[in-house]
């Protein structure tokens, strides 16, 4: 699909790095270090020979000008500059900028000396005794082209970062102003063209001076190089050849020249030939790098032809996958016109691709659905927005329900040009919804109906469902409230009313966790309940039919009223027990497994031993229960308290207790009855008994009397 024609270049959505190969860039960001280092370098080596007197080093030899100490410490502080403009650190920024500043003011101020009456000393501070230049009778000073090129190259370095208009970057206009003037000087030393070296009767740039400012300014334009000028002249390379080409372009000319005069010079030709010789190789160099030209501007028409291609093969790719997309699909330009349409589409609205196209949706549809889709269309185009809308179609006789979305279409550039639709025939889920809806009213209207209450989250922690007990009960219904608030919102707490209980920790949101509690009590008190409620809980996940957890859901109920009742029955009981405890016989409660409930003091006393935990069977054996002939063991399941258990009443069983505390034993009468529940179950047994040794004791001696009276009674009638 083409651009709109109004389609402009919008340089805030412009990624210079999809132009730039990452290769050229790490390349000439490297050759940019190269060179600032070798500026650095270069200054200081000068300083040395102006300290050391070494005059290769101050200006390569006696017949050359020499590098101004000034001009050494001004490149020093350029190459400082332009090394930390590498880190984006603002106090290395802040740094760059005042060297920058230096340099450019030291430029400043020689070129106002110049020409205005001014005395600018600076360059005759350091070194002073030898700063004189006897081949020429002058002092040597900083050169008037040496302090335009620092004023440009503080400039450069104080704008490198600045840019005007679309890609135009002032720092590299400056940086190819100081370029030319370093290769005026170089071609000048190397024709011996004075005129190119210096101005008038000031003393000429030095021949080091013009090399390091070429190295100083390409260190500046490649220190950039994916950005303004530098972009453009290498952002559609591929390799390094034309980096290559665009600098030997500088050099060949340079050297060719230098070898045509050193030639003459030596007598090896005449200026005519040398001047012949210049032309050729000129024209054979100009012609090697057209040809190189030509072969890469083949090389991207091939390039552009196989990526047209490949769009072409990505155009077919994309309308196959519309066309075998089960929704419809159609693209529009910015005045409505159908551009592109998907075999759906033609099916469901009985339409053609090539009749469609160019046409608007008055051309197709009833005016009163044109007219929604029109103000739909208008609306997403004009806010740049995604718009999601159910629309509905009368479609063969049956009315069907889609499920719109409606997106913008943008270039490359961020310039809208389209837009897109994608409908999703949801009739048969509007029904099922419908459905499931009716099924949702009445599960709620049953889950409203029973005697607990319903509270169910979905994965979220978003209440989902919340019936009216549950409401009652929990003094509150839904709220939004996050699950980690959950506490403090409903005021759930522990059974002792005081400590919160952990959010995380209630069932409802273990219940998200896969786990399940049962009847977890908890106490709830919140502005609507401020005395608090006593409620049992118990939750469970919810899973789908891929057993992936979907919900939680709890029911709940007030267990306040159990509460108190359970309360006044402990009461009850500890008064009921402090009452057997002083009763004057002993009292045994067992319960319908066997387990003793009530072991009153007398019942303690009489036994001779206190309550023990054990089973039924073991009650004789345990403690020492016989017959009343103190010999014989009582079977256990002939006991009082077993047969109680059993449903079985007795009563006065005499039983014998003997034991290392009742040597001679102890008789007791025992009698038994059995607890029964609401139901008419047995749901404990009781015995009550007491010792009737004395008693028994008292009967003997009384037995013995009665003997011994039918004895004499017997003895005196025998007299007689």
């Amino acid at each position: 699909m083409a651009l709109s024609a109004g389609t402009m270049f919008n340089s805030s959505t412009f990624d210079s790095d999809a132009l730039m190969h990452p290769l050229i860039k790490r390349r000439l960001v490297l050759f940019s270090q190269v060179c600032c280092i070798f500026v650095i370098i270069a200054a200081h080596l000068v300083l040395v020979g102006w300290a050391y007197d070494i005059e290769a080093l101050k200006g390569l030899s006696t017949s050359l000008v020499a590098m101004n100490p000034l001009t050494a410490i001004c490149f020093i502080l350029a190459g400082i500059s332009l090394w930390l403009q590498r880190n984006p650190a603002p106090k290395y920024l802040v740094t760059s900028r005042i060297l920058a500043g230096i340099v450019a003011v030291i430029g400043f101020a020689k070129l106002l000396s110049l020409f205005g009456d001014f005395d600018f000393i600076l360059d005759r501070l350091f070194f002073a005794s030898q700063l004189q230049e006897p081949e020429r009778l002058l002092p040597n000073r900083m050169a008037p082209n040496t302090a335009f090129c620092f004023l440009l190259a503080g400039f450069s370095l104080l704008l490198i970062d600045l840019e005007v208009g679309i890609r135009k970057r002032p720092a590299q206009y400056l940086c190819i102003a100081i370029t030319l003037v370093s290769l005026l000087s170089i071609y000048g030393y190397v024709f011996g063209v004075k005129y190119l070296i210096g101005i008038s009767a000031y003393i000429p740039m030095a021949a080091t001076t013009a090399v390091v400012f070429l190295f100083l300014s390409v260190g500046i334009l490649f220190s950039r190089p994916d950005k303004g000028s530098m972009l453009i002249i290498f952002g559609s390379e591929e390799t390094g050849e034309a980096l290559f080409s665009r600098l030997f372009a500088i050099i060949f000319p340079l050297m060719i020249g230098w070898l045509k005069l050193r030639g003459e010079k030596a007598g090896y030709f005449s200026k005519e030939f040398g001047t012949a010789l210049f032309g050729i190789s000129t024209y054979a160099f100009s012609m090697f790098l057209l040809g190189r030209n030509a072969l890469q501007k083949y090389r991207n028409r091939k390039l552009r032809l196989l990526s047209l291609q490949l769009l072409q093969e990505d155009a077919k790719k994309l309308q196959s996958i519309l066309d075998n997309t089960a929704t419809p699909i159609y693209i529009k330009d910015l005045e409505g016109r159908y551009n592109q349409v998907n075999k759906r589409f033609e099916q469901a609205f009985k339409v053609k691709s090539e009749e469609i196209k160019g046409k608007t949706e008055y051309d197709v549809f009833p005016k009163t659905i044109a007219q929604g889709i029109s103000a739909t269309d208008k609306e997403v185009l004009e806010k740049d927005a995604t718009r999601y809308l159910e629309e509905v179609f009368e479609l063969e006789g049956v009315q069907r329900t889609f499920l719109t979305v409606k997106f913008t279409l943008k270039d490359t550039e961020g310039v809208i040009y389209g837009l897109c639709s994608i409908s999703t025939d949801i009739t048969d889920r509007k029904l099922m919804e419908v459905l499931l809806r009716n099924d949702e009213r009445r599960l709620n209207a049953i889950l409203s109906g029973l005697g607990e209450g319903v509270v169910v989250v979905d994965t979220s922690g978003k209440f989902i469902f919340f019936n009216e007990i549950a409401e009652d009960i929990l003094g509150l219904g839904k709220t939004d409230t996050a699950i980690s608030d959950w506490s403090k919102t409903y005021g759930t707490f522990f059974p002792d009313g005081k400590t919160y209980y952990p959010p995380e920790e209630l069932p409802l949101a273990k219940g998200l966790k896969g786990e399940s509690l049962d009847n977890v009590e908890i106490f709830i008190r919140n502005e609507n309940i401020p005395d608090g409620r006593a409620i049992k809980v118990t939750g469970r996940p919810v899973y789908n039919d891929k057993n992936e957890i979907i919900a939680s859901v709890v029911v709940c109920r007030d267990i306040t009223y159990e509460k108190q009742l359970e309360q006044l029955i402990q009461e009850n009981e500890g008064r009921l027990t402090a009452v057997i405890s002083t009763i004057g016989e002993g009292i045994i409660v067992a319960d319908k497994n066997g387990q003793f409930v009530l072991f009153n003091n007398k019942a303690e006393e009489i036994l001779g031993m206190n309550l023990k935990e054990m089973s039924a069977a073991s009650w004789s054996n345990q403690y020492k229960i016989f017959l009343p002939d103190g010999l014989t063991q009582y079977p256990a399941e002939e006991l009082p308290l077993a047969q109680a258990l059993k449903g079985k009443t007795t009563n006065q069983v005499e039983l014998c207790i003997r034991h290392e505390m009742f040597p001679k034993g102890k008789s007791i009468s025992v009698s038994g009855r059995p607890i029964l529940g609401d139901k008419n179950q047995v749901v404990a047994g009781i015995v009550d008994f007491r010792d009737v040794t004395k008693i028994r004791h008292l009967e003997h001696t009384l037995e013995e009397i009665k003997q011994k009276y039918r004895e004499l009674i017997c003895q005196s009638h025998q007299r007689k």
